[in-house]
């Protein structure tokens, strides 16, 4: 993987010299998330989500649709994560359009897709204390991709039992000290003022009701906070002997909680598809009313997860 991830980034990097289409994702990217982003660490940043992102694609196949074959078409059909357009948008353009590279994917395509992932898996956790494998080989991965890259910039694996503890100590504190009596499961709503502008391009103030307790990571990375809050509510939901509602929580009163911010496209990617297989591992199905035909279901009637590509420390 680390050997691709290398060898792709010196190909996007020569495409980018001569694609007006990539040289527009990089504009965007320097207007709106990294404004000295260079033309080098553009080509990291797509190298290693295709990567990694297809590596995850793999793990969300083997966990959904097994008799689904691994090829670039029902990548895009099937395993990627269809709450997000634009990383949907994103592999299908790369996939399809980026000459000079395809040779590669494929190459990477057909290793992930005879991979024993059954048994690699089988052994995974039993020395992390974790049981997160796309968190986990993240690590891995960059380790021997770009190891000073993972020590710049804080790229560590938070174990498990201290993110069940954050968990558990910030409902106990919504419930004792805020006299939240459901905690995290809390899904009362408030009115709140905002402003919208109209047609005129005049603002105006409209009330709108929001939940009262909205849960926010800021710097989300993979998606481990967010999917552990989901596994709390789901099991404290099954004592409580609600789990009959869950569907109509998850979709009513749970997605539209959950907000994360990420700056890092590998780590943003992943936590869209950590969060899909943690809603599935429930028994939810974030693409039940979706209307699938074609390769281009990403537009239509998808429920889109609030975690965000963007820099939290920014206005």
């Amino acid at each position: 993987m680390a050997g691709k991830a290398r060898l792709l980034k010196e190909k996007i990097y020569e495409a980018l010299q001569i694609d007006d289409r990539l040289q527009k994702h990089l504009k965007y990217f320097k207007d709106n998330l990294l404004n000295n982003i260079s033309d080098e660490q553009f080509s990291d940043l797509y190298s290693q989500t295709l990567v990694y992102g297809l590596f995850s694609a793999r793990i969300n196949q083997q966990e959904q649709y097994n008799i689904k074959e691994f090829n670039k078409a029902n990548i895009i059909e099937y395993f990627l994560p269809k709450s997000n357009p634009f990383l949907c948008n994103l592999f299908e353009f790369i996939l399809k359009n980026i000459s000079g590279i395809s040779w590669i994917l494929d190459d990477l395509i057909n290793l992930y897709s005879h991979t024993n992932l059954s048994e690699i898996l089988s052994y995974y956790g039993s020395n992390t204390k974790t049981n997160d494998p796309i968190i986990y080989f993240y690590e891995t991965f960059l380790s021997k991709y770009n190891p000073e890259e993972r020590k710049k910039l804080g790229i560590w694996y938070t174990p498990k039992p201290i993110v069940d503890f954050m968990v558990r100590g910030i409902d106990y504190v919504l419930k004792h000290d805020f006299n939240l009596r459901d905690g995290l499961l809390d899904s009362s709503k408030i009115n709140i003022e905002t402003q919208e502008e109209d047609e005129k391009g005049k603002i105006k103030k409209t009330q709108k009701s929001v939940h009262k307790l909205q849960i926010l990571d800021p710097a989300t990375g993979t998606g481990t906070f967010l999917a552990e809050v989901v596994r709390y509510i789901y099991s404290n939901m099954q004592q409580q002997g609600q789990i009959g509602r869950w569907q109509n929580y998850v979709k009513d009163h749970l997605i539209p909680r959950l907000n994360g911010f990420e700056l890092l496209m590998v780590s943003y990617t992943i936590a869209h598809l950590k969060l899909e297989l943690v809603l599935r591992e429930t028994g939810y199905n974030i693409n039940k009313n979706s209307n699938v035909s074609n390769s281009y279901y990403i537009n239509h009637n998808s429920e889109r997860l609030n975690i965000y590509l963007t820099d939290s420390l920014t206005e």
